[in-house]
């Protein structure tokens, strides 16, 4: 199933999820699988955004928190 498909099929259990928000989740880099939960649990995305801001900050970059989350 294609990404957009798999995006349509979201808003089905979402209807929260129109285009534009799918295409916003999208450019933050979630999959649809991915961008579910958060939004199942009230996430927007511009939290989602501002936790991934804070992440960096806190681990001291974009590589180190790459390094944590692979576990080096």
């Amino acid at each position: 199933m294609s990404t957009s498909a798999r995006w349509w099929k979201l808003s089905l259990r979402h209807p929260e999820v129109t285009a534009p928000i799918a295409a916003i989740w999208a450019r933050l880099g979630y999959l649809p699988e991915e961008a579910g939960p958060l939004i199942a649990d009230g996430i927007t995305p511009a939290t989602a955004r501002e936790m991934e801001r804070h992440a960096v900050q806190e681990a001291g970059g974009r590589d180190e928190l790459a390094a944590n989350a692979s576990g080096k």
